[in-house]
């Protein structure tokens, strides 16, 4: 799986906030600024301690509280889309739960020596070099019998999956044990305690025991192992861990279903294989928490729920997406991004363009609340600049890439880009995946396998985060749609890149539009010539408008909505390399958007076969007039677009200034809806 860039967020409460929650508790305010507002740079890590010296963080260390209430299910399974704070959040909890040991395998005594107690309990950030003190203690800090029970009492067995690249069973059965061994080698220092043991052992049966132990622990240490002993492995070290400390074992899985993403979407990977990978999978996942009676909990963290189809795996307690309380604690709510931004002094315009940009996603109760990805916010305060994730899950590029071979598909997700919501049936949004479904997914991913057939991939797109759930219908199901501008522009570059690729697009036409478009809106160029060229290449590329008239319901809307989503595109690529916001005009309507600043806008109008470019122009500046919050800016200009039967492309362009536009006598349509 693709590396997580989680930027944990710890929180600062300056002396002069009172602000005060329910029960007279101060608020935990999730966001700590070490320099100001235009200094701050980003930071690429997934270590926890090395979060905590950046420029800006969060403080998510109230996950813990939730991690820890009392319930009787040991395993823990966290689903969140990529970009969520999964890798560095797992790596806090392993911080917080670990004990503290020398190079021999001594636990460090007193306890309060030790480094993380210092971190936990008085916020001092010991580096090798120096002491730091944190603003403020972390907020998992004002729980002191959660701290005193927990900090640094277990010991913990930390693995990641993400991120496997095997060709075969046993190219993957061998990864997984070198991703073991490197959890086993994390614990290095057990060969000198198990040899002392060895060494001091009285009885045979003592010596025995040991004996097995070292063994065992050699064997895959030493990347040895065969299958019985990798599936059994995690056990293993949990009794060798449990009978040194004394204290039952934390397991720590990252992107724990990297081993069935991977023979999913590796195409070398036979049908025949998979059932095998799977066993596997499943044996190891049973033996390392179904049947450890030296374990105190498992925490494991991904993005899809691969768990279920373990038929003898039945003591989870599984944190779904985006519509529980977990991902309200991994993510940032929005009154906190205000506060946030307040605390930057942050002007309207920036929050306008990042909440435009990056807001969209819903969680919580019926979805009640909107959500922000920690990742998006650090993007953002470090550069100031809009973005996309580009790499955003390892799912991701093969669903889109397979599905975009069938022409419903792609008008399916042309619609999605604008806008429109679908309906995920509650058997969908709640099914648990079993090996048929595994398999049918991997036909789809690598054959002709059309997934309108009986397979829908709604629910693997909500848990991607490509598309948020937004209202609960009784009996029918759920709403989603995309979240946000950030990953419609992504799923539009995808869709893109296939029409490159298939059509042979020019992508140096598409840089010389952009800059053409972007230019016009800035009075850098006074015409949009090479943006119409652009544009003919297309409508005359025979192939491709075959292909669209192939995919018809009805011609003309399938091409109205092809071809506003191509100059959609273009806009959007504005937006990425010139200072300018986007918005829709009507909700799902993909045919008229503004591109603006906080000096100047453009709205854009663009039709099919009308009367003239000109009569296009004029519904533009009939739904300008309406937009009074437009007309305060110093130039408004005017764009419209006529895709004409010959293949011709007809632009008509006006600018105006904001107040002789409140001059003029134009006849409005109905209200815009931004979306």
């Amino acid at each position: 799986m693709l590396t997580t860039l989680l930027f944990l967020c710890l929180v600062t409460i300056a002396a002069s906030q009172n602000t005060t929650a329910k029960r007279g508790r101060p608020r935990d305010i999730p966001f700590v600024v070490n320099r100001p507002f235009g200094r701050i740079k980003g930071i690429e890590t997934q270590n926890f301690v090395e979060l905590l010296k950046s420029d800006f963080y969060f403080d998510k260390t109230l996950i813990l509280k939730e991690i820890l209430k009392p319930q009787k299910h040991k395993t823990i399974l966290i689903t969140l889309p990529a970009k969520w704070g999964k890798s560095s959040n797992l790596d806090m909890m392993k911080t917080f739960f670990e004990i503290e040991v020398d190079d021999y395998g001594n636990q460090i005594t007193p306890k309060e020596r030790s480094v993380n107690y210092r971190l936990f309990q008085k916020g001092e950030l010991v580096l090798k070099e120096k002491t730091i003190s944190l603003k403020k203690p972390l907020l998992i800090s004002s729980y002191d019998t959660l701290l005193n029970q927990y900090q640094g009492q277990f010991p913990v067995i930390y693995l990641n999956f993400g991120n496997l690249n095997g060709t075969s069973y046993r190219a993957i059965i061998q990864q997984v044990g070198q991703r073991i061994r490197e959890g086993f080698a994390r614990h290095e220092y057990m060969i000198t305690v198990l040899n002392d043991e060895l060494k001091k052992a009285i009885s045979e049966t003592r010596k025995n025991i040991t004996e097995t132990k070292l063994h065992g622990f050699l064997t895959i240490f030493n990347d040895q192992g065969n299958y019985e002993d990798l599936i059994k492995s995690l056990e293993l070290l949990s009794r060798i861990l449990y009978d040194h400390f004394g204290s039952k074992v934390f397991v720590l899985i990252d992107d724990y279903e990297g081993v069935l993403l991977n023979a999913q979407i590796n195409e070398a990977i036979t049908e025949t294989e998979f059932p095998l990978i799977l066993a596997f999978f499943s044996s190891l996942m049973v033996h390392s928490f179904q049947t450890n009676i030296y374990l105190e909990k498992c925490i494991l963290t991904g993005t899809f729920r691969m768990l279920s189809s373990i038929p003898h795996l039945t003591d989870v307690k599984e944190y779904k997406a985006i519509n529980h309380m977990m991902m309200k604690l991994y993510s940032i709510a929005h009154d906190d991004l205000t506060m946030l931004f307040d605390h930057l002094n942050m002007t309207t315009y920036l929050r306008t363009k990042f909440t435009n940009w990056y807001g969209g996603y819903r969680g919580g109760p019926e979805f009640s609340y909107t959500i922000y990805s920690p990742h998006s916010i650090m993007n953002f305060i470090s550069t100031k600049k809009l973005d996309y994730y580009k790499t955003r899950h390892a799912m991701f590029d093969p669903v889109f890439e397979s599905t975009f071979k069938y022409s419903k598909m792609r008008i399916y997700i042309l619609w999605l880009i604008y806008g429109k919501l679908f309906l995920i049936s509650h058997r969908q949004s709640g099914r648990r995946q079993n090996l048929e479904d595994f398999l049918d997914f991997k036909k789809v991913l690598h054959t002709t396998k059309n997934p309108f057939d009986d397979l829908a991939i709604e629910p693997y797109l909500c848990a991607a985060g490509t598309l948020t759930l937004t209202q609960i219908l009784n009996s029918f199901g759920t709403k989603a749609r995309i979240p946000t501008n950030a990953v419609r522009m992504e799923v539009a570059d995808k869709l893109m890149e296939y029409y490159k690729s298939r059509f042979r697009v020019s992508s140096w036409f598409i840089t010389r539009a952009v800059k053409n478009l972007g230019s016009y809106i800035s009075d850098e160029e006074d015409n949009l010539q090479n943006t119409t060229v652009f544009l003919e290449s297309l409508t005359r590329n025979q192939a491709l408008m075959k292909d669209i008239e192939d995919s018809k319901s009805e011609e003309k809307e399938i091409l109205q909505l092809f071809l506003s989503f191509i100059f959609n595109y273009l806009s959007f690529r504005v937006t990425l390399l010139y200072d300018f916001q986007m918005e829709s005009i009507e909700q799902v309507q993909p045919d008229s958007w503004i591109l603006f600043n906080d000096q100047r806008a453009a709205f854009i109008q663009v039709r099919v076969n009308a009367t003239s470019s000109k009569h296009v122009l004029n519904i533009a500046k009939n739904y300008a007039a309406s937009l009074s919050r437009f007309t305060c800016l110093g130039i408004l200009k005017f764009i419209g677009v006529n895709f004409t039967p010959t293949g011709a492309v007809e632009i008509s362009t006006e600018s105006h200034t904001g107040s002789s536009l409140l001059e003029s006598n134009y006849t409005t349509k109905s209200p815009a809806i931004f979306v």
